[in-house]
C-alpha cells in the first residue's frame, strides 16, 4: 500500500523480499528474514514434541478450562495456563520418549472445596463408584453439582459429564463407563461446579482402570 505524504508517495506493506514500514512520515525498509538453514537442536525438538503433546492433549476440553479459569483471572486464557502447569509439572520422561502423567494435571481450577474420596471400578456393570466423606454442616453450598472427566490415552478422547445430577452432600455416586472406552485404560478426574455454573473447584485425579472387555 502507498500513501502520498509531502508530496511524496510513501509504501507501506511487502514488495518481493522487502518490507516497507512508515514511521513518523518517513518510509522505512527492511528485509524479510530468511529460512534458517540451522537444523532444530534437540533441546529445541524436545520442547516442540511437548508443547504439541500438552496442547492436543487439554484442546478437547479447553472451552470448559477456559470457563472455569474466567472466574479466577477473565483477562488470561485458562489453556494457556494449564498448558504451561502441564509442561513445568505432569511431563515424565526424557526426549524421545516423553509422557504426560496424569496424576499431576490440573484441568479445572476454581476456589469452591475440591473432591476427596474414593474410587472403585465395578467390572461386572463395567461402572465406577465414588465415595466421598460427609461434609461439615457449616458449609453452605451443598448443591455444588460433581463433574466428571475421563481420559483414554488410547484413543485420545475425553468424555465429559457436566451435568451429574449429583451433588456434594449425596456421599455416593455411579458412573457409567463409556462403551466406546470399555476395555481400555482410562484416567478419571472430578470436581465440582455451582448451580450457576461461575464458580467450579479443582479437579481431582481419582486414579487409572483398566476396563475389562
Amino acid at each position: 500500500m502507498a500513501s502520498l505524504q509531502n508530496g511524496l508517495w510513501l509504501i507501506s506493506g511487502k514488495i518481493g523480499d522487502k518490507v516497507y514500514v512508515i514511521k513518523n512520515g518517513k518510509n522505512y525498509v527492511r528485509s524479510l528474514p530468511g529460512k534458517s538453514s540451522k537444523l532444530p537442536t534437540e533441546k529445541q525438538l524436545a520442547w516442540r514434541t511437548s508443547f504439541a503433546m500438552a496442547t492436543q492433549f487439554l484442546m478437547p476440553i479447553s472451552s470448559l478450562i477456559n470457563e472455569s479459569y474466567r472466574k479466577i483471572n477473565p483477562k488470561k486464557s485458562g489453556l494457556q495456563f494449564s498448558i504451561r502447569q502441564l509442561l513445568k509439572e505432569a511431563l515424565t520422561g526424557v526426549y524421545p520418549h516423553v509422557e504426560i502423567d496424569p496424576s499431576k494435571v490440573i484441568l479445572i481450577r476454581g476456589n469452591l472445596p475440591a473432591p476427596s474420596g474414593n474410587m472403585t471400578y465395578v467390572a461386572r456393570t463395567n461402572e465406577l463408584d465414588f465415595h466421598w466423606p460427609q461434609i461439615s454442616n457449616d458449609y453452605q453450598n451443598f448443591s455444588d453439582e460433581l463433574g466428571i472427566l475421563i481420559w483414554c490415552p488410547t484413543l485420545n478422547e475425553f468424555y465429559s459429564e457436566l451435568n451429574s445430577g449429583v451433588h456434594r452432600d449425596q456421599e455416593f455416586c455411579t458412573i457409567p463407563i463409556p462403551l466406546e472406552f470399555k476395555g481400555q485404560e482410562i484416567h478419571v478426574w472430578l470436581f465440582y461446579r455451582s448451580t450457576d455454573h461461575r464458580s467450579f473447584s479443582n479437579t481431582t485425579y481419582m486414579g487409572q482402570v483398566h476396563g475389562q472387555r
